[in-house]
């Protein structure tokens, strides 16, 4: 079996334009091999998915796609996807996974701000099909010929090959889809990109003991930033919005399934069945037991 080639490993890039921050993960040359797949998962970055050569198959968020030479396709944050060969043709793929942000500090009113925020809010959005374009894969194959090569001046080559990239695909994406995006309404853009975020962190690590600290860590928003955004959306600051979603899931599981309490306060992200109690009792619910009984579904 043919090993992938794993470029730009030794460079850790950061691309900052302005308050725009790419923070390059990594960059793969996945060869064609009959049986390659990769089950279902997900990431925290953004994924740029490229097929020079060769069939396959992808599925997003349960959808699937058939994919041929010259297809690309992305995966935003907490995307779930799966990929596989066509054992007939396999395919080869280039993979880019990347960091992008917005520096919270820089100026608000930056054509560059405005753009960055839409560029984001174009990727974060779930895409169940693939492009086509010879010119995507031609800037990947770019980017790999540089970083062998790396001749005098291929770091900043680099650099604007992969800004090259993003903004094609960024461009692709707009032409495809119809989209104009009225860079007047940027602010109430970047407002929803962060709500989205906050749900999807929400929905991915709801099983977890999840701090404020984390989503800082990830989401690159300050604790106040945080509240500040759900008590304006819903009414109520982060920690009562995760109670309230773990609360909801439990009582879809005390509907749906025979499954035993200790288990349903775990999927549902309580620490224990005594602490679901002790939730269920403060929001008036009842005791879960009682709740499954006058709410089991026949």
């Amino acid at each position: 079996m043919k090993k992938p080639v794993i470029a730009l490993q030794d460079l850790n890039m950061e691309i900052m334009l302005g308050c725009l921050r790419i923070k390059v993960v990594s960059l793969v040359d996945v060869p064609a091999e009959p049986f390659w797949h990769v089950a279902n998962h997900s990431h925290t970055d953004f994924e740029l998915h490229v097929i020079p050569s060769g069939q396959g198959k992808v599925e997003i968020e349960g959808y699937g796609v058939n994919l041929k030479p010259n297809d690309f396709y992305i995966t935003g944050p907490y995307v779930n996807h799966m990929q596989k060969s066509i054992p007939t043709d396999p395919m080869r793929e280039y993979c880019l996974e990347c960091d992008i942000s917005v520096d919270e500090a820089s100026e608000q009113i930056s054509l560059t701000r405005k753009e960055s925020v839409i560029l984001i809010d174009c990727l974060s959005k779930t895409y169940q099909k693939a492009f086509n374009s010879p010119d995507i894969v031609a800037l990947f194959e770019s980017v790999f010929e540089e970083d062998r090569s790396r001749d005098a001046g291929f770091y900043i080559k680099l650099q604007l090959l992969i800004l090259d990239i993003l903004v094609t695909v960024f461009r692709y994406f707009s032409f495809e889809e119809k989209t104009r995006y009225d860079y007047s309404l940027s602010k109430r853009a970047t407002e929803d990109l962060r709500i989205t975020k906050l749900i999807n962190f929400i929905k991915a690590n709801y099983k977890k003991d999840i701090l404020l600290e984390d989503v800082e860590k990830t989401l690159f928003l300050t604790a106040r930033q945080v509240n500040r955004i759900m008590i304006r959306k819903f009414g109520c600051t982060f920690h009562v919005y995760l109670a309230k979603y773990r609360i909801a899931k439990a009582k879809k599981l005390l509907e749906k399934t025979d499954m035993p309490i200790e288990q349903v306060a775990l999927e549902s992200g309580f620490s224990s069945h005594y602490y679901m109690y002790q939730v269920f009792k403060k929001e008036r619910i009842g005791t879960p037991m009682n709740y499954r009984k006058s709410n089991m579904q026949k």
